[in-house]
């Protein structure tokens, strides 16, 4: 199966379950009601989804054209959905071309939007709906997506890695009412390369509330923290390692992490043209949309090695000036004729990072000493340096 189909098989098998748990047990459908005299009302196609799988639905069963008429009488979602192994997300808004909206129809039939958040579509649904209303229905949702989180039985757990915090949220949820809570079957082992500093749970202490466990890692180095009680065993990686599932989104988000840096520190990505110069025959450059791209990318443990290519492609415009001769009149005519000369354009930058370090303060990345006039030259900027921290920081929000 490629892979194409196989993200696609599974998106739908999430969106089969999802139905049937929110069915069964969280009913989104008494949420949903209170928008019934609002135009966001439009949005919603099954009343047992919740607002996102509504929003992707919509725009995956609406046509461009029905789309724009909606948009021209005022019914403007302006919103972007990020896409899978692309840099840029969709955008619909007011300049929407038919293109880009069954561009973003195809990512969605093939499970590709993945990052469109319950939060983005919350805050579509809040632009079509009074703000009381809007309030009512948001604490209903938010009361029905807690119940899908927490329907099924069993000990679980939730880990957020935050900077040098490890948060981990554990809990209960019985099988029966005679159903007794678990209890700590063995102190918790802590690597030694921090400490605990919340709801340490000790041997013989019970799992009755939701327990927040805080680890604060102080030196580098990975470890695994261990929980066992008497119904279950957790371990967490004091630092999340990125597997062969995770790699081409991690590839994703650093090349749009790194795009969007370039463009912050006055890199030109959007095409330009540098005026003719009137001594050189009217011969002008223009560059082409700018990218980034990522090559040798290799994973082992918390250790990344990959290069940076930020790239364009140049042409280069000149007009030939040719003598014709009309066979009717018998008069030469002058003629000027254009040629295109195209060239890619590279600066690279190599990257060599342990993401677990705590002391990354100090380290820097920029593009090739080398490259520094193409750098200036096709992108209109003397430097290009990220933050060793920085990565490191996002490479681990990724990961949560």
């Amino acid at each position: 199966m490629d892979m194409d189909k196989k993200r696609n098989t599974i998106s739908i098998k999430m969106v089969i379950l999802e139905g049937n748990i929110i069915s069964n047990q969280c009913n989104f459908k008494e949420c949903h009601k209170i928008l019934t005299e609002s135009k966001a009302n439009i949005l919603i196609i099954d009343e047992n989804l919740d607002a996102r799988s509504n929003i992707l639905m919509w725009i995956e069963r609406t046509t461009y054209e029905e789309y724009k008429n909606y948009r021209d009488n005022g019914f403007n979602l302006e919103a972007e959905f990020p896409i899978e192994e692309i840099p840029v997300g969709v955008k619909l808004g007011s300049n929407t071309t038919k293109d880009d909206y069954e561009k973003l129809q195809t990512y969605i039939k093939e499970g590709r939007v993945g990052s469109f958040s319950h939060s983005e579509a919350n805050h579509i649904i809040s632009k079509f709906v009074p703000e009381n209303v809007y309030d009512n229905w948001l604490s209903c949702m938010n009361t029905m997506l807690e119940c899908v989180k927490s329907q099924s039985y069993g000990l679980h757990n939730e880990i957020t890695y935050r900077e040098s915090e490890v948060i981990i949220k554990i809990w209960y949820t019985p099988y029966n009412p005679n159903d007794s809570w678990p209890k700590i079957s063995t102190n918790i082992y802590f690597p030694s390369i921090g400490k605990c500093s919340h709801d340490c749970l000790k041997k013989g202490d019970m799992i009755d509330r939701e327990v927040t466990l805080i680890f604060n890692r102080e030196s580098e180095g990975n470890g695994t923290i261990a929980i066992n009680t008497d119904k279950g065993s957790i371990s967490i990686p004091v630092v999340p390692e990125i597997d062969r599932n995770t790699i081409p989104l991690i590839q994703q988000e650093i090349k749009k992490y790194i795009y969007d840096s370039f463009v912050s520190q006055g890199g030109k990505m959007n095409p330009f043209s540098v005026p003719p110069n009137p001594t050189e025959h009217r011969q002008y450059t223009s560059f082409e949309k700018g990218a980034v791209d990522l090559k040798n990318f290799n994973v082992t443990g918390t250790t990344i090695k990959f290069e940076v290519i930020i790239k364009r492609t140049s042409k280069l415009h000149g007009f030939m000036n040719k003598i014709k001769l009309d066979f009717d009149t018998g008069e030469e005519k002058e003629e000027w004729i254009e040629d295109v000369t195209e060239s890619e354009i590279e600066c690279g930058m190599q990257l060599d990072l342990d993401y677990s370090k705590t002391n990354l303060e100090n380290i820097i990345f920029c593009v090739n000493s080398d490259n520094q006039s193409k750098l200036t030259y096709a992108f209109g900027i003397d430097e290009f340096c990220i933050s060793g921290k920085d990565l490191a920081h996002q490479i681990i929000e990724w990961l949560n």
